[in-house]
């Protein structure tokens, strides 16, 4: 439960708090940006969700950080994978208006969420995140 919980809510729910709040802050105000702050809203509530779970949880049981441990390699190496390939390189057409940072932005600030709020995050709950977010590729030399 612990790696889904870092996974889905520490991990991908910070992302997408990062992503979805840059394209709202390029969205002309209207309608769909409406509907983009309010889907921020709920990935804001779910990642704070999951921190402050997996930090009650890790503190009534710090037995459990070998094994979260190992599984960080694999779970930063999935997430790189999966955001990369939903993130383009460049610029999309419109994309401002419909809700979406250029390619490069959102792949810089994907790597900003990671290296400058997840990573210190998960370390800070006595978890090896630093050495897994290092050594991530060797989750996929071993698969």
């Amino acid at each position: 439960m612990l790696r889904n919980l870092i996974h889905i809510s520490c991990m991908s729910e910070t992302v997408a708090v990062a992503l979805i709040g840059a394209e709202r802050l390029e969205m002309p105000e209207g309608p769909l940006r409406e509907l983009l702050t309010q889907i921020y809203a709920d990935e804001c509530g779910h990642a704070n969700f999951g921190w402050r779970l997996v930090g009650e949880l890790i503190a009534q049981d710090p037995s459990v950080i070998p094994g979260l441990n190992d599984y960080l390699l694999l779970a930063f190496a999935h997430l790189e994978q999966h955001e990369l390939a939903h993130l383009p390189e460049g610029a999309r057409a419109n994309g401002p208006e419909l809700g979406l940072c250029d390619g490069r932005d959102a792949r810089a600030l994907f790597y900003a969420a990671v290296q400058d709020v997840i990573v210190p995050g998960l370390d800070s709950h006595g978890l090896s995140a630093s050495w897994a977010w290092e050594n991530r590729a060797l989750a996929l030399e071993n698969q």
